[in-house]
């Protein structure tokens, strides 16, 4: 076990505040290892059926599928973590980790959706850039990185001004499944694109 999975580990067993960042007038934004209460839960089903254009895979998400992904997909995989931000003691999002490569000390910025919307503008940008710098210092991580729809463009101006440089565009085409649909790369170059996924990186 390298010292990333060990780190990721034992965050994911106590559950607690990461890190904080200074909002306005004193408010705090918080960062905590998301927990698996049935609050929490609810608050995954909303967001993924509300976001589903900006995953790269588009369902019905409910109750029990979700929390079914959560303890095999989050709890249960060495790689990968899922925060909660949190402000004025409300769950309003989230952003997460996963795919750490040791060779390269690389990892991938992951799910990073503002669930509740509407209030504390610009709280996405100030966190964000926090999470980088925690990740970088830390984590010790060499590289991040991060996958993002060509067409989001607010996300993408976000990630500029955080560093990040694109480094690839990967075709994608839509695959039907029996409740929704998935993103795919393209193998099949002869037919248009549907969709472009940017991959971006920071060192």
């Amino acid at each position: 076990m390298n010292e990333y999975e060990k780190t990721i580990k034992e965050m994911k067993k106590k559950s607690l505040e990461i890190f904080d960042a200074d909002y306005v007038d004193t408010e705090k934004i918080q960062v905590k290892v998301a927990d698996f209460s049935d609050d929490t839960i609810s608050l995954l089903v909303k967001w993924r059926n509300e976001c589903g254009d900006w995953f790269d895979s588009k369902f019905n998400a409910s109750f029990e599928n979700t929390k079914n992904w959560f303890n095999h997909k989050i709890l249960n995989d060495k790689h990968r973590i899922l925060f909660l931000i949190v402000f004025k003691n409300q769950k309003i999002g989230h952003f997460g980790l996963d795919c750490y490569n040791e060779k390269e000390n690389s990892v991938f910025v992951t799910d990073v959706i503002r669930g509740e919307k509407g209030f504390a503008p610009g709280l996405m940008g100030i966190i964000f850039k926090n999470y980088i710098n925690w990740i970088q210092k830390k984590l010790k991580i060499s590289i991040i990185k991060l996958r993002v729809f060509q067409d989001d463009e607010k996300a993408i101006s976000l990630y500029k001004k955080c560093g990040f440089k694109k480094i690839d565009s990967i075709p994608m085409c839509k695959k039907l499944s029996s409740n929704g649909w998935k993103w795919v790369e393209m193998d099949n170059l002869e037919k248009n694109p549907e969709r472009y996924f940017d991959l971006m990186e920071l060192r």
